[in-house]
């Protein structure tokens, strides 16, 4: 897989990932707003395989309903 996004220029070759968490949802099922801790080397990169959705970025962020929350910043993460 890292190879793949070395590849095509997705990841940079001095970017190369050490680590790998793999968070597993049922539909319906989301993070809730968190923030990870500063011990973990920058950048991160997040992939979406078998569904899309979006990520929420921002200082504040108000739930809207379960699993739906607004943000400063939403990024879509297609299928991916």
């Amino acid at each position: 897989m890292i190879k793949r996004l070395i590849t095509s220029h997705i990841l940079p070759i001095n970017c190369v990932p050490d680590s790998c968490i793999i968070n597993i949802y049922e539909p319906g099922d989301c993070i809730p707003p968190h923030i990870d801790s500063l011990d973990f080397v920058r950048p991160f990169s997040i992939v979406s395989f078998l569904s899309e959705c979006n990520i929420m970025f921002g200082h504040k962020l108000e739930i809207v309903g379960p699993g739906e929350f607004i943000g400063s910043v939403s990024i879509p993460l297609p299928v991916g």
